[in-house]
């Protein structure tokens, strides 16, 4: 099934760089569904998160967009952005977001757009992170060598547009992926967190 796509509210700096995939729904080895990434060039052909030339401008995957099951973006070291994924955080029905992912979308406060299956949130930043983990539970922060699939839907309250944010990503990264102890043993007492691992 093709995921509606919001194309009006969909920032123009995503739009304006040729970074663009499509991604069919497919079961993995283990049988789990995925998202693979295709090339909107040659549609049956999938693409990598790590080669250009297996990209392509948003019209052309635009044009091509119900040969898929939608469209995405891939984050690169030489832009700007960083995508922050939050999963099984939003209740498609009434709209209610989890609490401590209404805590990151407030704090980032940037573009966010709902996920293809209305349950997560996508928020894009321009900004860096720290080296470090990338992923803890439902919560996972990429910069590059990754594809996250857009939407356009986008979430009301939220900036249309993507904000400078490093400073606060740098923080808010922090608070979930804490950098190990300098205290020479290796060790770190417990941290709060309000989402599970």
């Amino acid at each position: 099934m093709t995921t509606v796509l919001n194309i009006e509210t969909i920032p123009k700096e995503l739009k304006a760089l040729p970074q663009w995939v499509g991604w069919r729904r497919e079961l993995d080895a283990k049988g789990k569904l995925t998202k693979v990434p295709y090339q909107a060039k040659n549609p049956g052909t999938k693409a990598s998160t790590t080669d250009p030339k297996t990209w392509a401008s948003f019209p052309k995957a635009l044009a091509v967009c119900t040969k898929f099951d939608g469209i995405g973006f891939v984050l690169t070291a030489t832009d700007p952005f960083t995508g922050v994924d939050l999963d099984h955080c939003l209740d498609p029905k009434t709209g209610v977001i989890e609490p401590w992912a209404l805590a990151i979308v407030d704090q980032l406060h940037s573009y966010t757009e709902r996920s293809p299956s209305s349950t997560g949130l996508r928020i894009f930043v321009r900004g860096t992170l720290p080296p470090g983990r990338r992923k803890k539970g439902p919560i996972e922060f990429y910069a590059d060598e990754r594809y996250l699939t857009i939407t356009g839907d986008h979430l009301p309250g939220t900036p249309r547009t993507i904000e400078d944010r490093h400073t606060t990503l740098q923080l808010v990264h922090a608070a979930h992926f804490p950098p190990p102890s300098s205290n020479g043993n290796g060790t770190r007492p417990p941290q709060p967190i309000t989402a599970d691992d």
